[in-house]
């Protein structure tokens, strides 16, 4: 939003203004309203604007100030491939079919890749890839099960395809068996006696626990602000990869 600080009703450029008016027919003083996009003193920028991937690590995201800025992001952000590539899948083979995480990367990684050479080629590329695709020319899709998936993968007893390359790329290194971190393993994907299924997940006397139980454990590491607690550990988790294990894990419950 910042980028189009300047603009208010309609679009309207209040830039020479000492007035802005929104939408909501709301006023404020504009330069008050610009405090709020200031940059703090020592950060050697003038605009706290950009692509905002951690409030923790700035050096994650992309700073700007004009529009001309955000062109350029556009150009060079790995998250504007993927869902360029994520909009091509949908529009080829279905909106509400599942997507296998590592397949969807190595989409727009290849693509991205191309592109550096050569766009309108790597956008061909990507078409192609995707019309000779399993999910293309499958005749009945089911839309939970994945019919592609990242070349060299090999699932096996891997949770359901939607979020299992989500949790092998940002969890699996500490969550790989029981005996591990919380007891929790999240590399595999088991059935209860009760058919719900779940991970393998044990409490202090090697019990397995209920299903709902891992889950809002699972829910409330992910989403917590304590930085003590929230998952993963001392490390990075793309906010589209947070969202999409947040919106699957509430399905499950």
């Amino acid at each position: 939003a910042g980028f189009f600080r300047n603009n208010g009703l309609l679009f309207t450029d209040f830039s020479k203004s000492p007035k802005i008016l929104f939408d909501d027919l709301a006023t404020s003083d504009r330069a008050s309203y610009l405090e709020n996009w200031k940059a703090r003193p020592g950060s050697g920028r003038e605009w706290n604007v950009g692509y905002v991937r951690s409030v923790s690590d700035e050096s994650l995201n992309d700073y700007g100030s004009g529009i001309e800025d955000l062109h350029a992001l556009f150009r060079r952000a790995p998250e504007v491939k993927r869902c360029l590539s994520r909009r091509a899948f949908e529009y080829m083979v279905s909106e509400n079919q599942t997507i296998d995480a590592g397949y969807l990367d190595f989409l727009a990684e290849e693509f991205t890749r191309r592109s550096a050479a050569n766009s309108a080629e790597a956008f061909k590329w990507l078409v192609k890839t995707l019309a000779l695709s399993n999910s293309f020319s499958e005749p009945d899709l089911v839309p939970e099960e994945c019919y592609d998936r990242r070349p060299g993968s090999a699932p096996g007893s891997a949770p359901p395809c939607r979020v299992a390359f989500l949790f092998e790329r940002n969890c699996v290194s500490c969550h790989a068996s029981t005996s591990g971190p919380g007891r929790l393993n999240l590399a595999n994907w088991i059935t209860l006696a009760d058919g719900t299924k779940t991970f393998p997940h044990l409490d202090r006397t090697g019990t397995q626990r209920p299903a709902r139980e891992t889950f809002e454990r699972i829910s409330e590491r992910l989403t917590t602000s304590d930085e003590n607690r929230r998952m993963p550990l001392g490390s990075f988790m793309t906010s589209q990869d947070r969202q999409e294990l947040y919106l699957w894990i509430q399905e499950q419950l």
